[in-house]
């Protein structure tokens, strides 16, 4: 075997390991603990930049629970959690979930626009790389959701469990 067939096999190798993590990681129950209402806290960020230019603010979803999901069209674990949230939010909507996407691609809109159609994402998209507060440091993805008043009551790193992820969700939604 020459250089670049051992190189070529070792690469899918890793690449079959990291899909079987992720795998393992997504089909395993979790617990989702929400933060007391009490020590919650406010958004460190209220406001972001929609792919189209417009403005998305916090403030204007007051009375709903809201999710901000940080994810890269790069990122296996985004891809792979990207249905679940689609799902989430389609189904929880009339319940009083919203949800904004943050992509933290360096990439031209147009990717991550086709990235959104494919995955059939029909929430607000913003861009989330540019911005100091979330440019280094980030896991991704990452998941804030906040409470009906605006204040931080979950975060999630790494890919979420769809179900258990629900299941926190309609305890936060039944709150008042």
């Amino acid at each position: 075997m020459n250089t670049w067939t051992k190189r070529l096999a070792r690469g899918a190798i890793y690449l079959a390991l990291a899909t079987g993590v992720i795998a393992f990681t997504l089909n395993r129950p979790r617990n989702y603990p929400i933060t007391p209402a009490e020590q919650r806290t406010e958004a460190d960020v209220k406001r972001f930049t929609l792919l189209d230019g417009q403005t998305w603010e916090l403030e204007q979803y007051r009375g709903k629970v809201v999710i901000v999901n940080f994810w890269a069209t790069w990122c296996p674990p985004c891809r792979a959690e990207t249905p679940a949230l689609v799902r989430i939010a389609n189904e929880l909507k009339p319940k009083g979930l919203e949800v904004l996407g943050v992509s933290m691609d360096q990439a031209a809109n147009i990717k991550i626009l086709e990235f959104a159609h494919d995955y059939k994402m029909t929430y607000p998209l913003a861009r989330g790389a540019e911005m100091r507060e979330y440019s280094l440091g980030i896991a991704l993805p990452t998941t804030l959701v906040y409470d009906r008043s605006g204040k931080l009551a979950m975060t999630l790193e790494g890919a979420f469990h769809e179900e258990s992820f629900k299941s926190a969700l309609d305890n936060l939604l039944k709150e008042k």
